[in-house]
């Protein structure tokens, strides 16, 4: 190929490589869409194993089938001052029928391929499978290069609101570790005890890897199930070890930097052409360039340490997260298992409660919905209303309490049980009014 491609095709690229069964991970700008926002990108950059031979020459294939020529890495027109592209080089740029494509094979600050290889991520790009870099990987990148770019992304990568979905997701798979076999449908979902202590854990070991914790939380929650009751409240009263800062505010301060840094460097570039292109008599206004261009440069100076600084920070709080969850990660762990475990037995207990409540009927449940009906079917909707009275007591009731008290405003989960008992009485066709009264002094609740 004489001329590059216009086009910029990664799925081609990942094509090929998968034909060829070619071992690699996508970095760069695909990574950084994929693990927080889309942006634009003019390549596809892959890294692979530094010390396997065969795949080597699988690539080699690939790259034959993609009719790739080779590309210096520096700017067009290096090779007219004699700079040459190196075969040896940890970096290959290659010219292909998909775009350019850089294949690396060690990236600063990143761990063994091996390891970033079990942490990776198996997806599709457009219709075309790859493995994406894990994204704690991909942070230690962009915190190691350090670029205008790199911060920007990096400010992507540490948002809130990009990790949000996979918060969602993984705290759904938490409630399925409170979920009782064969439990009564009238306890409704479970509620995590732990869920904002859980969520901001997660939150700060973003930068350095979610995973473990999120296994070191299941083997926790198995190892209790069958740990004495006495034990498990020991652990479950201890206190959770502080947990410190996340990065998103630095990486914002740091990104704002970098993005007016880029800013500042392109209105430089601009007066360096104004003042080139001054004819000297002038020598006024070539002053007054000069003088703009002085104030340029400083401002650009002044940015790009202050984003130097902001980068140091956030290496400096990667560390400390690092060494918090080194000295402190597995007490927190052990808490947070205690604390679920005890939910679990407490939810056990309530569901038995359930179960029992037809033919075991508490003083309160005749009270409210009579005695129990011959009737087979209206027998049935009665032990319903039974068991959905009985579950918002055991579950959101002190024994202290009047047993059918509304619950609080903001207790959502007591508002939904409340909501499917009044249901359920409804449907047995009793209308109490009691419950009707209570629910007029001031709960509002869906139907």
């Amino acid at each position: 190929m004489s001329t590059p491609p216009e086009r910029h095709d990664p799925p081609l690229i990942f094509d090929a490589l998968a034909r060829r069964r070619v071992e690699h991970m996508t970095v760069g700008g695909l990574a950084v869409g994929f693990w927080a926002n889309p942006r634009a990108t003019k390549d596809t950059d892959i890294i692979v194993p530094t010390d396997d031979p065969t795949n080597d020459e699988r690539l080699r294939e690939a790259l034959g089938e993609l009719e790739a020529e080779p590309l210096p890495l520096e700017a067009p027109g290096a090779r007219a001052l004699g700079i040459r592209w190196d075969l040896e080089a940890n970096v290959e740029r290659w010219l292909t029928a998909g775009g350019v494509l850089d294949v690396m094979r060690e990236v600063e600050g990143a761990r063994p391929y091996r390891q970033m290889r079990d942490r990776a991520e198996p997806t599709s790009v457009f219709g075309a499978a790859t493995v994406m870099v894990g994204r704690e990987d991909l942070i230690a990148m962009k915190l190691a290069a350090g670029r205008a770019q790199d911060v920007v992304d990096l400010e992507a990568l540490l948002d809130r609101r990009n990790l949000e979905a996979q918060r969602v997701a993984q705290r759904a798979l938490d409630r399925d570790l409170l979920v009782l076999a064969g439990e009564p449908m009238e306890l409704g979902e479970p509620v995590d005890p732990c869920e904002r202590e859980v969520d901001a854990i997660r939150r700060v070991l973003a930068t350095v890897g979610v995973r473990p914790f999120n296994t070191a939380l299941a083997r926790g929650a198995r190892e209790l199930r069958d740990a004495p009751d006495g034990k498990v409240s020991e652990l479950a009263g201890r206190s959770l070890p502080m947990v410190p800062d996340g990065l998103e505010q630095t990486a914002g301060f740091v990104a704002d930097a970098a993005t007016q840094m880029e800013a500042a460097e392109d209105s430089e570039l601009e007066l360096v052409r104004d003042r080139d292109r001054a004819p000297l008599w002038r020598r006024r206004e070539r002053t007054e360039i000069a003088g703009r261009l002085q104030e340029a440069t400083e401002r650009v100076e002044h940015l790009h340490a202050a984003a130097e600084r902001g980068v140091e920070q956030l290496r400096t709080g990667v560390a400390e997260i690092e060494a918090w969850w080194t000295e402190a990660g597995a007490r927190a762990v052990e808490v947070i298992a205690a604390r679920r475990e005890v939910y679990r037995r407490e939810r056990e207990h309530a569901a038995q409660r359930v179960r029992d409540a037809p033919e075991r009927s508490p003083a309160y449940v005749t009270e409210t919905i009579g005695s129990r009906p011959v009737d087979a079917g209206a027998r049935e909707r009665w032990d319903v209303a039974a068991r959905s009275i009985e579950a918002y007591v055991a579950q959101h009731r002190d024994e202290r309490e009047p047993p059918l008290a509304p619950p609080e405003l903001a207790d959502r989960a007591a508002r939904g049980t409340w909501a499917r008992m009044e249901r359920a009485i409804r449907a047995a066709g009793i209308e109490p009014p009691s419950l009707g009264q209570e629910r007029d002094s001031g709960l509002e609740l869906d139907r």
